[in-house]
């Protein structure tokens, strides 16, 4: 098995100049809890979770939130996974750096997302 056949590629990707208060919302429309950050071109250049919203929210008055744009808070560079990497190996790099999801990356551009859940599933459907 391999991660092409668990990742999720209908994606909903965004642009680093957007308000997060978009941001939150296309979250809560699409029932997401990760975003793929991409450039002008559609490369990946980070991603945005439901954390990295919390957290901004958490740290700033009111007034500064609605501010804030996707470019603030995202993790730059995030880990990737390619698509025919293994599940175990998706598994170990979300463990050892304590992540919940990793986009997955095909000659440079994000073509899906894994999650923590969907690894979850694996295991208890198959087993390692």
């Amino acid at each position: 098995m391999t991660i092409r056949e668990l990742m999720h590629t209908n994606l909903v990707s965004i642009l680093p100049h957007v308000s997060l208060d978009a941001a939150f919302e296309l979250m809560r429309e699409h029932g997401f809890h990760h975003f793929p950050v991409v450039n002008g071109k559609m490369a990946l250049i980070g991603i945005l979770s439901d954390r990295d919203i919390l957290r901004g929210a958490l740290s700033r008055r009111r007034a500064e939130w609605s501010e804030l744009l996707v470019q603030d808070l995202f993790t730059r560079d995030p880990i990737t996974v390619s698509p025919d990497d293994s599940p175990r190996h998706a598994a170990t790099l979300m463990t050892q750096h304590r992540i919940s999801c990793l986009p997955v990356c095909e000659d440079g551009r994000v073509i899906g997302i894994i999650t923590q859940f969907d690894l979850l599933k694996v295991v208890a459907n198959e087993g390692w």
